[in-house]
């Protein structure tokens, strides 16, 4: 394989902190299917924030996986860049 996705479990400092986040944070970005499924994997909390979330993914690919494990997509780039995800959040700021 060109490489490997290899998952890695953040400090249980860092689980916390995220718990306990500014509720006024309302995007995500997903740049690639195994980022979702790493997401999700890291608990409850992490699909409940998804489940409140703006999701923007980097292209279909990405955009399937999201759909597939229940979420909906707020927006997807045009093509997959930095750039194009940036482009998308603003987007949805203006639009909220």
């Amino acid at each position: 394989p060109l490489y490997e996705t290899v998952s890695s479990v953040p400090p249980p400092e860092s689980l916390e902190a995220f718990a306990n986040l500014d509720p006024s944070l309302t995007a995500v970005t997903f740049f690639s299917p195994s980022a979702v499924t790493a997401f999700l994997e890291l608990g409850a909390e992490f699909a409940r924030f998804l489940s409140r979330a703006a999701i923007v993914t980097v292209g279909p690919v990405t955009t399937e996986r999201v759909r597939g494990a229940g979420f909906e997509v707020a927006a997807e780039a045009a093509r997959p860049s930095d750039e194009e995800v940036v482009g998308c959040l603003l987007r949805l700021g203006e639009t909220r």
